[in-house]
């Protein structure tokens, strides 16, 4: 009986925490509130697709994510990009839940640049798993981009499940970022859910000193505020956010991101 409720707990639980979340993830992007969609990083193939042409040099990641100190919405998640002077690889994994209730993405995408635009398209394949009743997988398919339209202004777009899966949602996404000097970025991002209202994203991250970098960001539709901070040493950048749904709690998230080819 309790594992019925439990159950129950979960199913009702996930619909309002993950909708429209599209499977983000990495520390940086919780600490932004999610306004990462010009941001060429390690997590590109799991949070924009077209930003992975962007990526100068080959990078993995992990991550860990702590879900309101409830361990049934645990998530994990691990991204990696494989640069080329051609076009660029990209794989990402993502994994909320437990045995009881589960769900999981994997997608692999490519990335090309050219000239001042970045183009990106990836195949995601994502399980739900129920105990006692089986696993049901379903594909989509994404496509993002990015333009630089100066040396200071980026604009980016993105639209996930472009097969209209109806049973997965539609996710549309634009917004640009301001990057007025090398250490200061500021991001505003629009996302709609045919299934949902307009969310608007945002966030500032500011290198206050070398290797340490501030963050924070809100987001609406549900309302909800973030920071964290960065650290980058050599090839190695370690990542913290933490993000507060008024009506909920925390989401704590750690990240650990490799470039072991440059900094």
């Amino acid at each position: 009986m309790l594992r019925f409720v439990s159950f129950l707990f979960i199913l009702f639980c996930t619909d309002h925490l993950l909708a429209q979340s599209e499977y983000r993830l990495g520390a940086r992007n919780l600490a932004l509130s999610g306004s990462t969609i010009t941001i060429a990083d390690s997590w590109s193939p799991l949070n924009n697709v077209g930003t992975i042409g962007n990526v100068t040099r080959s990078t993995s990641s992990v991550t860990y994510q702590n879900r309101y100190n409830i361990k049934e919405f645990m998530v994990l998640g691990a991204s990696g990009i494989l640069s080329t002077p051609w076009v660029n690889g990209g794989i990402g994994f993502y994994r909320f839940g437990n045995s009881l209730y589960s769900e999981q993405k994997i997608n692999v995408a490519l990335g090309h640049r050219i000239q001042m635009v970045s183009l990106g398209v990836g195949l995601n394949l994502i399980q739900y798993h129920i105990e006692g009743l089986g696993s049901w997988n379903y594909w989509a398919l994404e496509f993002g981009g990015v333009a630089q339209l100066t040396d200071k202004f980026f604009i980016g777009t993105h639209i996930f499940n472009i097969k209209v899966d109806p049973l997965l949602p539609i996710i549309m996404k634009m917004g640009i970022s301001y990057r007025p000097i090398k250490t200061l970025m500021i991001n505003l991002e629009s996302e709609k859910s045919l299934q949902a209202t307009t969310r608007i994203r945002s966030g500032i991250e500011y290198q206050i000193i070398h290797p340490l970098l501030l963050r924070t960001g809100f987001a609406t539709n549900p309302f909800s505020h973030s920071f964290g901070m960065g650290i980058r040493i050599q090839f190695l950048n370690l990542n913290f956010g933490i993000s507060n749904q008024t009506d909920i709690g925390f989401i704590q998230e750690l990240s650990l991101v490799l470039r072991p080819t440059g900094k």
